[in-house]
């Protein structure tokens, strides 16, 4: 088994045709509160594995849902852990996603950190 994993190439010809490697930051989407840090780093580092470099095109940027689902709104301070965490884990960029609620649509419910 370890001489299989030994020989996965992550770095290989995944990402030769790609002008950048990006992953979608949100970390609310773990339901369990005390599971999102650690759950939030492995898919960083995850993501990073492919390329070595990535940008986070889209941060979570506080509580939101669709009408059937909502997640919890970061407390105060947990906006800068997970952008600090992205960063950390080798994000080259990062661009936060909604910062004004949508008045109609389907992402009407992801609100803004308030």
């Amino acid at each position: 088994m370890a001489d299989r994993v030994a020989s996965i190439d992550y770095r290989g010809d995944v990402t030769l045709d790609l002008d950048f490697l990006s992953y979608d930051s949100y970390p609310f989407f773990d339901q369990n509160p005390s599971n999102r840090r650690f759950s939030h780093a492995y898919n960083l580092d995850y993501i990073r594995a492919f390329s070595g470099h990535f940008l986070v095109p889209e941060q979570q940027a506080g509580p939101g849902g669709q009408t059937h689902c909502f997640h919890d709104t970061p407390e105060p301070g947990e906006m800068r852990r997970m952008a600090q965490t992205s960063i950390a884990h080798g994000a080259d960029g990062l661009l936060f996603f909604r910062w004004r609620t949508c008045r109609l649509g389907a992402e009407e419910y992801w609100c803004e950190w308030r």
